[in-house]
């Protein structure tokens, strides 16, 4: 399953323009205003003070995908310390819910790790697929905002 469309959002008057690259339709839909694509909800969580998440918190937004608009939740798991290729780095364990049946076994599929510091960088991600499994572990990252500590 592939999707390849270019969203251009004009959230002062609540519309995104989508192309769709694969038959070359051009559609404008209505979005909330504080509708965002799929990587931008994760960059947005970067706003969010890390301090001050708790186990079962949860973190909601609204994502543009395709011409529709989904409540996008995460769910904050808890704090571990992860190990990585780069050493020990504390993290925040979090579970985006997604849609199952088209990727994901279920709902509940996704378990993701991002360090706990105001960077808030993607470190690991475990999926359940409908196929398989998915794991992604971060294998490089340079340009960080803030100095990122690894322990042995």
């Amino acid at each position: 399953y592939k999707r390849h469309q270019i969203y251009y959002f004009d959230h002062a008057n609540r519309k995104a323009k989508v192309e769709n690259k694969r038959d070359g339709k051009v559609t404008t839909e209505t979005i909330p205003y504080d509708a965002q694509d799929l990587l931008s909800a994760f960059y947005s969580l970067r706003n969010t003070n890390h301090a001050t998440l708790k186990t079962g918190d949860y973190l909601n937004e609204n994502i543009f995908l395709g011409d529709e608009t989904l409540k996008f939740r995460l769910k904050v798991l808890g704090r571990e310390t992860l190990k990585t290729k780069f050493g020990k780095i504390a993290a925040i364990k979090i579970r985006p819910y997604v849609q199952s049946g088209r990727v994901f076994k279920e709902s509940e599929s996704v378990t993701m790790w991002i360090s706990d510091d105001d960077n808030l960088v993607p470190l690991k991600i475990k999926a359940g697929l409908l196929v398989g499994s998915l794991n992604a572990d971060l294998n490089e990252y340079s340009n960080l905002k803030y100095p990122i500590t690894f322990t042995k």
